[in-house]
């Protein structure tokens, strides 16, 4: 299981008619820390799949009555279990059943008996390669939120210097209004593939450095301390080398492009560029460190864009702390308020993202913030008893307490709610 960093706790479904095998599984893997559910025929399984989403179904091959052949096709044909690993346990080894078990859908196979050692391994392996695959980018097949939220907390955990670097296209939507999103989508493939590189390049083993999708045109690296200005210039670098190819030859030879702003100015904007903010210093929340990503890539492009900071760089004042959010944002889970937070940062406002009650509640009492913006349900304290709490506060404290939940959030939207929230 080395190397492997799997988030528990993941489910696993078990289908086979003997009640002895199911057992030995489910507590093989139960000691691994799965949670597991059984099904003792093809059937049931699939009725159990209709409100059960497991990360991974192991799968007898041999049952009486619907075989597992017959079982993997049926779930290969089904939405809700279609990109589902399936592993196969059977007594025939023959060549013959594997290559009929892998041809139906199924994505490893195991012969019994087994090592359970072996059984908890392939588990492992099943469930990460899944878990990267659903949660990689779809543009750039970088891993996204999930597993860069992993990565940050697996070198936190391992206590050892890292850097992280938040790179943001210049010019990014203005150069979608103009060139549509087809060329967009070119420039956000082409730029995570330019990252991809550079980190070979700076790291030939693929063991020191991570680089990751947030999503839309921000991306994520990190590294040791020690390269990470080096690797960031050469993206950079890379970029510059590459950006004539995204615009027209008539705009690389004027060295701007037209594009329509929000509210209707045709407006010359520079050449699509890359800014990158690294943070080296040893802070140790996930939440912390990005605020000083955004603030670094943020004052990046204050200076023209097209440029590296770091932390380093700064004089500790201008850096000591991130600057108080103006809203609170409450989501859980996390990743889906990013989106929101990106719109909110084009539009020059800071926001907070809280994921429970009890640190929504404390956040909202900050000196800056005028605003808290309820997106879900929170943990440990209902979102209902949080916004009757603050708005039992909100004239003492200034605030704006808006409850979005099941809110569409357009940009246009946000914009208009962040007015009303009278920070725009």
């Amino acid at each position: 299981m080395a190397g492997y960093v799997v988030l528990r706790p993941s489910s696993v479904l078990i289908v086979d008619d003997l009640p002895d095998n199911r057992l030995l599984v489910r507590e093989t893997l139960e000691r691994a820390g799965y949670l597991v559910r059984e099904a003792e025929s093809g059937q049931r399984a699939i009725e159990i799949l209709e409100d059960f989403g497991p990360d991974l179904i192991i799968l007898d091959l041999m049952m009486p009555g619907e075989d597992g052949i017959a079982v993997c096709k049926r779930m290969r044909a089904s939405g809700s279990s279609r990109f589902i690993p399936i592993l196969f346990l059977s007594a025939e080894s023959s060549e013959e059943e594997k290559v009929r078990g892998l041809m139906a859908g199924g994505d490893d196979f195991m012969h019994k008996p087994f090592s359970i050692r072996e059984l908890t391994a392939r588990v492992d392996r099943l469930v990460h390669s899944s878990r990267a695959w659903l949660d990689a980018n779809p543009t750039t097949l970088l891993p996204g939120p999930g597993g860069i939220s992993q990565k940050l907390r697996s070198l936190i955990q391992q206590g050892k210097p890292f850097a992280v670097g938040y790179v943001d296209l210049d010019n990014f939507k203005a150069f979608n209004d103009r060139y549509g999103f087809v060329y967009g989508d070119q420039v956000i493939r082409s730029t995570g593939q330019m990252l991809r590189d550079a980190a070979k390049e700076a790291d030939p083993h693929g063991e020191a450095v991570f680089t990751g999708h947030i999503g839309g045109d921000d991306f994520v690296f990190m590294s040791p301390p020690e390269i990470a200005e080096s690797l960031a210039n050469d993206i950079v670098r890379r970029f510059r080398a590459e950006r004539s190819r995204f615009h027209p030859q008539e705009d690389v030879r004027k060295g701007y492009f037209v594009s329509v702003t929000r509210d209707g100015r045709t407006v010359e904007f520079p050449l699509i560029g890359l800014s990158i903010g690294i943070v080296t210093r040893p802070v140790r929340d996930i939440e912390q460190i990005s605020q000083l990503a955004a603030g670094l890539k943020k004052i990046a492009k204050q200076r023209g864009g097209n440029c590296v900071l770091s932390d380093a760089s700064l004089s500790s004042p201008d850096l000591e702390a991130p600057p108080h959010p103006a809203i609170v944002i409450g989501c859980n889970p996390r990743e889906l308020a990013y989106p929101l937070r990106r719109t909110l940062d084009e539009l020059g406002l800071d926001s907070i993202i809280t994921d429970n009650g009890p640190d929504t509640l404390k956040e909202a009492h900050r000196h800056e913030v005028r605003a808290v913006w309820i997106l879900s349900e929170l943990s440990y304290v209902a979102a209902d008893d949080v916004i009757r709490l603050l708005q039992a506060k909100a004239g003492e404290l200034g605030l704006d307490i808006k409850d979005l939940r099941g809110v569409s959030l357009s940009e246009e939207a946000v914009a208009l709610f962040a007015r009303e929230s009278g920070r725009s």
